[in-house]
């Protein structure tokens, strides 16, 4: 509750005032990732991601290399009809899907080129928990199997901003 006064020549009246206040979360998703290695998780993750995301990422590396990627976990909503991935090789609009996802753990794709991208969708109705990946470059000319697992190394950063929106309702 707020109490609010005003005066006018001299006489006060004093109201008390309803204030509410809730939690708008804001997120940060998508982008290009030119570093060898990193993560790539859902808004929000570990947390259930919001409703209406859209998200784009786009892996590029040094030339020659390819890249690996790994979801290490992935809890989508409602099927891949209304919540999912998509990994295209290469740049997006113009590359081949690799596949639709909503599900799994340890789902791994390789590149054929430096370039690859990943598209997170979302509904306007229910969340879940999201998705966490890893992905890292390694030389063309060299076997995906030549390289250690990544299951004992967490990366995460979560890119969580919490702010308060608060409004006078009731006076």
């Amino acid at each position: 509750f707020v109490n609010r006064q005003i005066c006018v020549n001299h006489i006060c009246i004093t109201f008390v005032c309803l204030l509410v206040c809730f939690s708008a979360r804001k997120y940060l998703c998508g982008g290009l990732l030119s570093r060898s290695s990193g993560t790539i998780q859902s808004p929000l993750y570990p947390s259930n991601y919001p409703d209406n995301a859209n998200c784009l990422w786009e892996i590029q590396v040094m030339n020659n290399f390819r890249i690996a990627l790994t979801f290490r976990t992935i809890h989508l909503q409602g099927g891949c009809q209304n919540d999912y991935i998509e990994i295209y090789d290469g740049p997006p609009n113009t590359s081949p899907l690799l596949q639709r996802i909503c599900s799994g753990y340890n789902v791994a794709y390789t590149s054929s080129s430096n370039l690859m991208t990943i598209r997170f969708h979302s509904d306007s109705r229910y969340s879940n928990r999201g998705f966490y990946a890893e992905y890292h470059s390694f030389p063309a000319d060299q076997n995906t199997s030549k390289f250690p697992s990544l299951n004992n190394v967490f990366f995460a950063k979560r890119l969580l901003y919490p702010d308060f929106i608060c409004q006078i309702i009731i006076c």
